[in-house]
């Protein structure tokens, strides 16, 4: 898993082979159940100290922007769901860079 987002997963799976680098989670489940080599978790935002991740790290966790409407040439609608805010020192993860 390289460069993704997740809000309010509470799921976590036992895994040996996962890859998750570049990844950003918000009030989500800790990997407690991955049995990972250190190698292979690395630049993620529960590899900082995730309690001080806070909504006002965010533009917007407004979940319904995903939901619009492609604009009238196809392409992607705006969206700030999950865009970090400007000079956030979680820059870099997740897929927004």
């Amino acid at each position: 898993m390289l460069e993704c987002l997740s809000i309010d997963n509470l799921i976590d799976i036992p895994g040996t082979r996962e890859v998750l680098h570049h990844n950003l989670a918000y009030k989500s489940n800790q990997l407690d159940k991955a049995n990972l080599p250190e190698e292979n978790n690395t630049e993620n935002s529960w590899n900082v100290n995730e309690s001080d991740i806070s909504a006002n790290d965010f533009l917007s966790l407004d979940i319904s922007q995903l939901a619009k409407p492609r604009e009238t040439k196809g392409e992607l609608p705006d969206i700030t769901f999950m865009k970090l805010i400007k000079n956030s020192r979680l820059k870099g993860l997740g897929y927004f860079k």
